[in-house]
């Protein structure tokens, strides 16, 4: 089967639903399907000249497209577009999947016999929740990532949503016999005010005046030299060093407002860090508090202060969690969540 995917321009840092696209390309493509990746690029130079010259690059880009951040499979082809007219003069596939909230627009004069639409966030941050409900309501076939989002994509859509939860890569995050370092904490640190990285960073100021051996690993696609020089930093590493890290640690902490489905708590978890989160409603997808995690309120900074404090004390309740996380991540594999995606880009609506 030949499978397109259309994203909202090229990713050149790492994010969530780019590598979940991504995963899901490379699985695909090892599994018999002609794949191909569609980048999107709406946003013209006014120069006519500079734009001539702009799109040739970007086609060039493509051509010799190469993430630092993530290993794409050879095979799989990559293509810059900058109208639906691009994208059906390039276009062959049997199934195409768009991506976000600004691909949507550009199905509208697209050939392709079947369209799925992929939802991965509630995206109003970009668009008016308006145009994002006007999307929902369209025919085509919806794959969520998280029951919360499903119920809210069903509200408007025709057709009852698919709801498929993101997994992880099993042979990249798992837990290693490596030790971890004593008083040990890793985040991921982004600016966008939905992170919630401000509360990260009063948590762990507390917590660095009680333990004076606190180690704290960021690791961050953004500029994070302003963070306190204690910090031990990363920006721009693989998915394999992001897994050397959380096997370091004894906690991975997350302080999300809002979020999708967050992923790299359920990859904490596969490498053996007890989860202290935040409770959006993503994290509930695969989170239980004092089961497989502590979980907070949203903002709570002493109730999230003392969660760690927990783990770092209560060795036995920290084994517990621990041996839970792995568990349920051990249930949460990209193996899994890619045959159902299949699955669904394969059916005609019989099931939709």
């Amino acid at each position: 089967m030949k499978i397109g995917f259309v994203l909202p321009g090229i990713p050149g840092a790492p994010t969530g639903g780019s590598k979940v696209v991504f995963e899901y390309c490379n699985w695909l493509c090892e599994n018999g399907h002609d794949v191909s990746i569609y980048y999107l690029h709406t946003n013209f130079k006014k120069n006519p000249i500079v734009n001539i010259l702009w799109k040739k690059k970007m086609v060039f880009t493509a051509k010799n497209l190469k993430f630092n951040w993530f290993k794409l499979n050879n095979d799989i082809k990559n293509y810059v577009v900058f109208s639906a007219d691009d994208l059906n003069r390039l276009c062959e596939d049997d199934v195409t999947v768009i991506t976000a909230v600004e691909t949507f627009e550009i199905t509208n004069s697209l050939n392709t016999p079947r369209i799925v639409y992929f939802i991965q966030g509630h995206e109003n941050w970009g668009v008016s929740e308006d145009h994002l409900h006007y999307t929902y309501r369209s025919e085509m076939p919806k794959i969520t990532i998280a029951k919360w989002l499903s119920d809210i994509v069903d509200q408007y859509s025709p057709v009852k949503s698919i709801c498929i939860p993101d997994g992880i890569d099993s042979t990249i995050f798992y837990r290693t016999e490596q030790k971890k370092d004593k008083h040990s904490i890793v985040f991921h640190y982004r600016k966008a005010a939905y992170k919630g990285c401000d509360v990260a960073l009063e948590v762990l100021d507390r917590l660095k005046q009680k333990y004076s051996d606190l180690k704290v690993y960021v690791v961050s696609n953004e500029s994070i030299e302003d963070l306190p020089n204690w910090m031990i930093k990363r920006s721009q590493i693989t998915p394999q060093e992001v897994a050397a890290i959380n096997n370091n640690c004894e906690v991975f902490l997350c302080t999300s407002r809002e979020e999708g489905y967050g992923l790299p708590g359920l990859e904490g978890m596969a490498c053996g860090c007890a989860l202290v989160s935040t409770s959006y409603a993503g994290v509930l997808e695969y989170a239980v508090d004092g089961l497989n995690s502590l979980l907070a309120p949203v903002d709570d900074v002493e109730k999230l202060e003392n969660n760690i404090i927990i783990i770092f004390e209560d060795r036995e309740l920290r084994e517990k969690i621990v041996v839970q996380g792995m568990r349920t991540a051990e249930e949460l594999s990209v193996d899994n969540a890619a045959r159902k995606f299949e699955e669904v880009l394969k059916s005609r609506g019989d099931n939709e």
